[in-house]
C-alpha cells in the first residue's frame, strides 16, 4: 500500500483500505478515491485485507458485506478489535432491515450499492474527521492524566522542599549570622527571626515588638542614629543601609550592617518595613587590616612612607600652633648590602627587624619611627627646640645600634649614616624629607657612620646634580661624548708607544667638560656602560690612524673599564666584537681597571679578566697603591701593567718619602714581571728620576695633555721622541718610534 498527501478537505496524509471481491466495484472506488486526491488501496478478501493490515495500518476501511471468506460485518470487527478508532464502512447490493440492525455498533457507516460518489466521499471524510477527533481526545485525555499526576507530585515535593526550606533558612542564617525582621509600621510591631534576636545579643524568653527592644547592647548614639535613619526611610520610601556595634557582656564586639526597604499598598502607602541584619564583623576586621596593611610596613609594623608623611604633616601643624619646630632624622644603615649578600635576605630581614625594634625603643612617645624603604628609616621629632636635641636623639640612635645584633647564631655590627633636617618658617613635609635625605647622602659621601645637619649648599648640590644627571642623559641621547687622547712614552727610548683613551664631554653651552665633574654620576646611574661602549669603538676606529702613522712595532691604546662595564654580563662579546669589527690585534688593546672596581666582587672579577685576557687583550691596574690591598691581592690580579697614581709620583725628586715609596713599587712590580707606568709627570726632573728608578712607561702633561686624536698625530709628527734634553726644547725630528722592551715582553 502507497501513500499521498490528502485533500485540502482532510489535510493530511491518509491511506485507505477497500475490500471487495468484485473487480469492477474495486476499480471504481479506487478511481472515486484517487480522484478525491485520497490514498487508497484495494484487495479482493477478508484474508487479503488481515495480511495488508499486518504490513501497514490503514486510516479508514470501506469493506463489501459479501466476501469470498467473510462477510464484511465479521470483517470490521476483527478490524476495530485491532484498532478500535479505524472507521469502517460497509457496501452492500441487498440491503435488508436484519443485516442494517446487524451492522448498528459494529460500523461507522452503513450504505447500499450502488453508492454516489459524492455521498461515499461524504462518509469517508466523516469517517477519518471522526477517527482524527478520537486520536486527539485520547492524546489529550492522557496528557490531562499525566499532568494531574506530574501537578500532584510537585505539589507533594513543593510540600517537602518548603517544610526543609524553612529549616535550611533558619540553618543557613545561623550560618551566614544573617538575621531576618519585619515591622509592621501601622500596629507598630515587630517580627524578627532567631537569628536576628542572636545577633542583638537578646535573651531567649524576652519579648521583642519593637526595634527598640534591640538596642539593649547598642552604644546610646546608635539607637538614636537608627532610629533617625528608619524615620527618614519611611517618610521618604527609600531603602536604606545602616551600620552599628552589638556589644554584648562577655563577648567580643559585633559589627551589623542593617537594610530594610519598604512595602506598600495599593494606595502607595508605607505599610510594612522588611529587611535583614547580618553580622560583617569579619569584614570590618580585614578592612581595618587591610587600612593598616597600606599604612604599615609589612616586615617592621612601623608607619610606612605613606603614613609617616601624613604624620609628618600633622605634627607640621601642631608645631606652627605653639611656634615650635619639627626634625626630621633620615637614617641609612651602611654597607647594608653586604649583609644581604654574605648571609642571605633572611638574616637582613632579621637585622632590620631589630633596628626597627631599638629605634621604638630610643625614641620618645610623640616621636615617629617609620620605615622608609629597604635599609631606610624616618625619625620624626616633634617639639624639638634646637639643633642640639635633634643631634642629641640622633645620638641615643647611634649609640643604641652600636650594640651587636645576634642574627642567625652570630654577632653583627653595623652602624649608620645619619641626616637632620628641621623645619624653617614656611615648613612642608615633602621640603623637610628631601632635606634630611640631602643630609645622610652627605653624611655617606663624608665617610659613613656619621650624622649631617642640612645646610641650603646641600640644596643647591642636589638641584645641580639633578640638573646634571638629566644633562648627562641626553648627553648620552645626542652622543655629545668625545675621545681625547694622551700619549704613553716609553722612558727609556723617549719615544710614544701608545695613548690613553680619555672620554671628554662636549658640552653644547659649557664646551669640554673634564671627566672630573660627571663620571661619578655616570657611575652611579649607570650611564657609565653606554658611555664606556662608545669610547671603547671609537678608540679602536681611531686605532686606524695610530697604524698608519706608527707602522712599525706595537702601538697600544688604552681604555678605562668601570665596574658596571665589568660586571656588564656582554663585555667579552663587545670586546671580541670590536676587535674583528675594527680589525684590531687583540695586543694593541689595553683596558685600565681601578682597584676599588675589582675588589667589588673580587671572584668573580677575576674570571672576567681571565677571560679577557684569553682574547690576547691587556690588562692594567689603575691609581696602584692607592688601595689599601693592593699589595696583598696585587698577585691575585691577572693584570699585566700597573700604573703608580700620581699622588706618589707628585712628590718625585722632592719628597724622600714618595721617591721611596715609588722605587719600591717600581721593584715589586717587576719582581712579579709586571710593566709599570708612572702618571701625572709634568716636570723635567720627574722625567729624569723615572728613569733613574728603571719605571717602564710614562705619562703626563710633560709631554701632552689630552687631546683629540687629530690635535695629537699633528703633535706626534712633529715631535716622536721625548728625553731630558729636549722636553720643552725643539723636538728631534729624526726619531723614529720603537717598541719597549718592557711592552713587547708582557
Amino acid at each position: 500500500m502507497t501513500g499521498a498527501a490528502g485533500s485540502d478537505d482532510v489535510g493530511a496524509v491518509v491511506e485507505i483500505l477497500v475490500v471487495d471481491d468484485d473487480e469492477g466495484a474495486r476499480s471504481t472506488l479506487l478511481d472515486i478515491l484517487d480522484l478525491a486526491g485520497l490514498s487508497a488501496s484495494a484487495v479482493a478478501s477478508a484474508g487479503e485485507a488481515l495480511a495488508a493490515w499486518d504490513v501497514a495500518t490503514p486510516q479508514l476501511a470501506i469493506v463489501d458485506y459479501r466476501l469470498p471468506d467473510s462477510t464484511g460485518l465479521e470483517l470490521a470487527a476483527r478490524l476495530k478489535d485491532a484498532d478500535p478508532d479505524l472507521p469502517v464502512i460497509v457496501l452492500t447490493g441487498n440491503a435488508s432491515l436484519e443485516t442494517a440492525v446487524a451492522a448498528v455498533g459494529q460500523v461507522d457507516e452503513y450504505l447500499t450499492k450502488p453508492v454516489a460518489a459524492a455521498r461515499l466521499l461524504r462518509s469517508v471524510r466523516a469517517g477519518l474527521e471522526q477517527r482524527r477527533l478520537r486520536c486527539e481526545n485520547r492524546d489529550l485525555l492522557g496528557r490531562l492524566r499525566e499532568a494531574n499526576l506530574t501537578l500532584e507530585a510537585r505539589v507533594r515535593v513543593r510540600t517537602e522542599e518548603l517544610h526543609a526550606d524553612r529549616e535550611r533558612l533558619a540553618e543557613a542564617q545561623r550560618i551566614a549570622r544573617i538575621g531576618s525582621w519585619e515591622w509592621d509600621i501601622e500596629a507598630q510591631r515587630l517580627t524578627c527571626s532567631p537569628e536576628l534576636r542572636r545577633l542583638y545579643g537578646v535573651d531567649a524568653g524576652r519579648e521583642v515588638t519593637s526595634y527598640e527592644d534591640l538596642f539593649t547592647h547598642l552604644p546610646v548614639d546608635d539607637g538614636a542614629r537608627i532610629t533617625d535613619v528608619v524615620l527618614e526611610a519611611v517618610a521618604r520610601g527609600e531603602p536604606f543601609t545602616v551600620e552599628t556595634c552589638v556589644t554584648v557582656p562577655g563577648d567580643h564586639p559585633r559589627w551589623l550592617q542593617v537594610q530594610g526597604r519598604i512595602q506598600v499598598d495599593e494606595d502607595g502607602r508605607a505599610v510594612h518595613l522588611v529587611g535583614t541584619a547580618q553580622d560583617v564583623t569579619e569584614r570590618k576586621l580585614s578592612e581595618k587590616a587591610l587600612a593598616h596593611q597600606a599604612l604599615h610596613d609589612a616586615l617592621t609594623g612601623l608607619p610606612n612612607r605613606v603614613l609617616l608623611v601624613d604624620r609628618l604633616e600633622q605634627a607640621l601643624v601642631g608645631a606652627a600652633r605653639i611656634d615650635g619646630k619639627v626634625a626630621v632624622l633620615f637614617l641609612d644603615i651602611d654597607r647594608f648590602k653586604l649583609i644581604n649578600d654574605s648571609r642571605g635576605h633572611a638574616a637582613g630581614d632579621k637585622l632590620i627587624l631589630g633596628v626597627a625594634e631599638r629605634l621604638r625603643a630610643t625614641v620618645r612617645p610623640a616621636d615617629t619611627v617609620a620605615r622608609f624603604g629597604g635599609d631606610e628609616f624616618v625619625v620624626v621629632c616633634q617639639d624639638i627646640g634646637t639643633l642640639s636635641e635633634a643631634i642629641a636623639v640622633a645620638d641615643r640612635i647611634a649609640a643604641a645600634l652600636r650594640e651587636p645584633f645576634r642574627v642567625t647564631g652570630e654577632e653583627m655590627f653595623l652602624t649608620v649614616s645619619a641626616g637632620i633636617a628641621i623645619s624653617g618658617p614656611d615648613p612642608s613635609s615633602e621640603a623637610l624629607l628631601r632635606n634630611a635625605d640631602a643630609a645622610m647622602y652627605r653624611a655617606k659621601e663624608q665617610g659613613r657612620a656619621r650624622c649631617e645637619f642640612f645646610d641650603e649648599t646641600m640644596q643647591t648640590e642636589a638641584t645641580a646634580r639633578l640638573e646634571l644627571q638629566t644633562a648627562l642623559n641626553w648627553a648620552v641621547q645626542r652622543d655629545e661624548m668625545r675621545v681625547f687622547y694622551q700619549p704613553l712614552v716609553d722612558v727609556a727610548s723617549g719615544h710614544a708607544v701608545g695613548v690613553e683613551a680619555l672620554v671628554r664631554w662636549d658640552h653644547p653651552e659649557r664646551g669640554i667638560v673634564s671627566p672630573e665633574s660627571f663620571i661619578l654620576l655616570a657611575e652611579e646611574t649607570g650611564l657609565i656602560v653606554p658611555i664606556g661602549s662608545s669610547v671603547l669603538h671609537e678608540a679602536a676606529r681611531d686605532h686606524r690612524q695610530w697604524r698608519e702613522v706608527f707602522p712599525q712595532g706595537l702601538f697600544t691604546i688604552s681604555v678605562n673599564l668601570s665596574a658596571h662595564q665589568l660586571r656588564h654580563p656582554g663585555l667579552l662579546d663587545q670586546v671580541r666584537a670590536v676587535l674583528d669589527q675594527y680589525g684590531l690585534q687583540a695586543s694593541s688593546l689595553c683596558l685600565e681597571l681601578t682597584e676599588t672596581a675589582l675588589l667589588q666582587d673580587l671572584d668573580r672579577h677575576i674570571g672576567v679578566l681571565m677571560a679577557l685576557r684569553s682574547l690576547g687583550v691587556r690588562l692594567a691596574l689603575d691609581d696602584f697603591g692607592t688601595g689599601y690591598s693592593s699589595l696583598t691581592y696585587l698577585k691575585q690580579f691577572p693584570v699585566d701593567i700597573v700604573k703608580i697614581d700620581r699622588s706618589f709620583v707628585n712628590g718625585l725628586g722632592v719628597d724622600h718619602y714618595d721617591s721611596t715609596i715609588v722605587r719600591g713599587l717600581v721593584e715589586l712590580a717587576h719582581a712579579l714581571q709586571l710593566v709599570v707606568v708612572a702618571e701625572g709627570i709634568e716636570r723635567p726632573d720627574q722625567w729624569e728620576q723615572l728613569r733613574r728608578l728603571g719605571c717602564d712607561l710614562a705619562q703626563g702633561y710633560l709631554f701632552s695633555p689630552p687631546v683629540p686624536a687629530g690635535v695629537l698625530l699633528d703633535r706626534l709628527a712633529v715631535r716622536p721622541r721625548w728625553d731630558d734634553g729636549t722636553c720643552g726644547r725643539r723636538p728631534d725630528l729624526d726619531g723614529r718610534p720603537v717598541v719597549p722592551a718592557a711592552i713587547g715582553s708582557v
